[in-house]
């Protein structure tokens, strides 16, 4: 089973899954062995032709491809709790499967230090609560949940929580320069592979910041400014970083286009306090985290 990032990040998917299928095809494993599951966690489903774009006609012809559904409590089982105390609810198929191959790119992330690793499967194919508690104020608030940060960032612990949770899985990642092209390869175990290639971003990518800025002008490439909701992460990197690059006060100008709107379905009707599913969704979890949803929602109003 391969386990796939969707069209959020330009992740050359086709260029990943070619060879290895062609190796898998030599050992005589028939394709209707192998299923490729979207890790779209709470993104909106991939339609056909979306997921032609990421995986080519051959492969969306040739194989079984699902979209992850984080809703359909049916979809998942239970493997209990992180020790962060997150129920871990993931896709069924993805912890039934002799074996896991995820894929992905490896960038900085807003709130998980890095993408890539363990977050296809926290949150790409893991249940609802699973993941709003792993992306809980507490987590998100947290002084190394931002950028760059990966020893200590409680969201990137918990995440490899899940993943042990899981089993054994395999991991092929690349790195991408500012053109989009393959820089880096790392395979091999989830976390030890994923690290490697987080240090050799780390050298292709940060710089010191000698002067803090009044005004910093900021924004990220298609497709990843796709809509409010993926926009956070330009919006956020001049400042979710362990020294801010823009001053107290001062003003960030963003230049993402947002083409989509807010975001999918799914994640405006998490955030819309007005919507029927909101307070289902919620009813369990503490007020003061409904009220930070809340007043988000309102700066998001306001922003647009």
């Amino acid at each position: 089973m391969f386990i796939v990032d969707d069209n959020t990040r330009p992740i050359p998917s086709k260029k990943i899954l070619v060879p290895i299928l062609k190796t898998i095809k030599k050992k005589n494993i028939p394709n209707k062995n192998i299923t490729i599951i979207m890790a779209v966690g709470m993104h909106k489903k991939l339609n056909r032709k979306e997921l032609i774009e990421i995986l080519g006609k051959e492969i969306y012809d040739n194989y079984n491809i699902e979209n992850h559904n984080a809703l359909n409590k049916n979809y998942l089982i239970d493997l209990g709790e992180t020790s962060f105390g997150t129920p871990v609810m993931v896709n069924k198929k993805v912890y039934e499967a002799d074996l896991r191959i995820l894929t992905g790119m490896i960038k900085p992330h807003n709130i998980a230090g890095y993408s890539g690793g363990g977050k296809s499967i926290l949150p790409g194919v893991c249940g609802l609560d699973t993941i709003l508690s792993n992306h809980s104020f507490k987590a998100t608030s947290h002084p190394y949940s931002c950028l760059g940060v990966i020893e200590g960032n409680p969201m990137r612990e918990n995440m490899e929580g899940a993943l042990k949770l899981i089993g054994t899985s395999f991991m092929i990642n690349v790195v991408l320069n500012y053109k989009d092209k393959v820089v880096k390869v790392v395979a091999g175990d989830v976390i030890k592979a994923h690290r490697k290639g987080v240090k050799f971003l780390g050298k292709l990518s940060k710089l010191n910041i000698i002067k803090q800025a009044e005004i910093c002008i900021c924004g990220t490439p298609a497709p990843v400014d796709m809509n409010f909701y993926q926009m956070l992460n330009s919006i956020s990197a001049p400042y979710r970083i362990k020294k801010p690059i823009t001053k107290s006060g001062g003003t960030i100008i963003v230049t993402d286009s947002a083409r989509e709107g807010i975001s999918d379905g799914d994640f405006y009707n998490v955030l819309n306090p007005s919507s029927p599913k909101f307070f289902k969704i919620y009813q369990k979890y503490p007020i003061k985290e409904i009220k930070t949803l809340i007043n988000r929602k309102i700066i998001i109003r306001i922003y647009l």
